[in-house]
């Protein structure tokens, strides 16, 4: 869990002292940061990031039989519904069919426009799920 602090604050957890500075986001174990929020709410917030995928995306990834899946011409297995951020702190990537996918997963990206068409297409391996290695 990402929690972020609204002033500089000082939190003594039983493993580690952590110290919280505004605007920036620390990682803290669900239990933790549970208890944090709990403890003072109006100093403290959870965070979440920013999805890595954006929704009309078209994505190729890999199933569980090894099989080539999504993209341009399987559009209801590849095209991005959303992305969600799971409690164990990880990405899940939802596409049109319904499948939920680990982010890991993904193994291309097509940046579409509005009318689905593909404005960009990278391989995440070498170009980040953003397509400019900000973020894989």
């Amino acid at each position: 869990m990402l929690i972020e602090s609204t002033v500089p604050l000082r939190v003594r957890m039983p493993t580690r002292e952590v110290r919280l500075r505004p605007g920036e986001a620390v990682r803290f174990s669900e239990s933790e940061g549970k208890k944090l929020l709990a403890r003072v709410p109006d100093k403290v917030r959870c965070v979440t990031p920013e999805p890595p995928l954006q929704a009309g995306w078209l994505v190729c990834y890999r199933d569980q039989q090894d099989r080539l899946r999504g993209g341009y011409e399987e559009r209801e297995a590849g095209t991005v519904a959303a992305c969600e951020w799971s409690d164990s702190g990880r990405w899940i990537v939802i596409v049109l069919n319904g499948d939920r996918l680990p982010l890991w997963r993904i193994i291309s990206v097509a940046k579409t426009d509005t009318q689905g068409r593909i404005l960009g297409a990278w391989r995440v391996k070498e170009h980040g799920f953003d397509g400019e290695r900000g973020t894989s």
